[in-house]
């Protein structure tokens, strides 16, 4: 597994006048002068991009070069991920090679850990099972990237829901043309959480909704991943 990177216009750029980028970069910094009466121009991307490109990039791309190597050549770097959205950084290499992300105890039905949130009583805040898993306090990821900060990691968190929640129906009967022959339910259900809809941040939140959705009132949300089990079928989720 594994490519190389490549530079995105061809280079080396040696030479080329900075004094644009570095005027660039000073209108950037978060600063008083900069925010006041700086028109608007266009929509803004939504902020939710942000961390949802984060995931991606670390599903597609890790490069574990240390700093005092890093002027190494693109085409001599290599990517340890498949330069493809498979949800690696989510699955690992599955329950047989990172057993340490599932609960084991249905061979071919295995769904992920998930550890408790902190309850604080002075807030009237219970606990929730919406935390990594966390093993003397480290948690067990097939990517540690995805716990660099809160945002990433509740999104890493929902999606480890996700497949939880379609195990769930999957087993219950849902879904019952959509395996393949000789097909696991967790084989079935990995391309489901990629059929996911990324189009924009917001339909996240609809996803949110499903995952905790614990009160038994599950119909509406299944629309979600019939509409997104459809693609798999036409290959989308390779």
């Amino acid at each position: 597994m594994g490519s190389y990177y490549s530079r995105l216009f061809g280079g080396p750029f040696a030479g080329h006048d900075e004094t644009h980028l570095r005027e660039l970069s000073a209108r950037m910094k978060d600063i008083p002068q900069n925010r006041r009466g700086r028109p608007r121009r266009g929509d803004l991307a939504p902020s939710g991009f942000v961390y949802l490109g984060q995931f991606l990039d670390h599903d597609l791309t890790r490069d574990e070069t240390k700093l005092e190597h890093a002027s190494t050549d693109p085409e001599r770097t290599k990517n340890l991920n498949a330069p493809r959205l498979n949800l690696e950084s989510l699955y690992g290499g599955g329950p047989k090679k990172s057993p340490d992300l599932y609960d084991l105890s249905e061979s071919g039905s295995e769904t992920f850990l998930l550890g408790n949130t902190k309850a604080l009583p002075q807030k009237r805040i219970p606990s929730t099972p919406d935390d990594f898993c966390r093993r003397n306090g480290r948690p067990l990821l097939a990517d540690h990237r995805n716990d660099q900060h809160l945002i990433l990691a509740q999104l890493h968190v929902v999606f480890l829901q996700v497949h939880n929640r379609v195990m769930d129906y999957l087993k219950r009967g849902a879904f019952a043309d959509e395996p393949f022959p000789n097909e696991t339910i967790i084989e079935t259900a990995s391309p489901c959480c990629l059929a996911l809809p990324m189009d924009r941040p917001q339909r996240i939140l609809e996803v949110v909704c499903f995952a905790g959705d614990f009160d038994g009132h599950r119909t509406e949300r299944a629309a979600i991943f019939q509409a997104g089990s459809g693609r798999r079928n036409s290959g989308a989720s390779d």
